[in-house]
């Protein structure tokens, strides 16, 4: 675990030292199985460029389980969950300048397995969903498959 202080200036011109703390612990489950679990808090800088003064208050955590069946497959499945607070006030000129306040809560959970199928050549297959909540938010699915060649 560890904290941090970030350093950064506001739309305004405000000098803005805010705090950034993370955690995680670990657990084996023996040689082929462990499980980690990770949260952190933060307050972020401004990501809008129409926002004159913003803060985001964010607090993440996550679950993540690995396997390992065989020397050729390990699977992962992570879990993890994050809420936003953001207030600011919108810049003059933008659309509706003025104060704004909104959260957002975001839910992903990701399945992968990687495959060895010889002493160079990895399969991974990955499956991911996403949903977050807020103004625009969305749901999504993703899913990938790739090949990797050690040289």
């Amino acid at each position: 675990g560890g904290a941090s202080f970030r350093k950064f200036d506001q739309g305004n011109g405000d000098l803005l030292i805010d705090p950034n703390a993370s955690a995680s612990l670990n657990y084996k489950f023996g040689p082929a199985a462990s499980l980690i679990w990770t949260a952190s808090y933060s307050i972020e800088e401004p990501y809008v460029t129409e926002v004159f003064t913003q803060k985001t208050t964010r607090t993440r955590t996550g679950l993540q389980f690995s396997w390992q069946p065989t020397s050729r497959l390990v699977t992962d499945l992570g879990i993890s969950y994050h809420h936003d607070e953001n207030t600011g006030t919108l810049a003059p000129g933008a659309p509706e300048p003025g104060p704004e306040e909104f959260t957002q809560d975001g839910f992903e959970l990701v399945v992968e397995a990687k495959y060895v199928l010889a002493d160079r050549i990895l399969l991974d297959l990955k499956y991911a969903h996403t949903n977050l909540d807020s103004v625009g938010g969305y749901s999504r699915n993703v899913y990938t498959a790739g090949l990797a060649f050690k040289f």
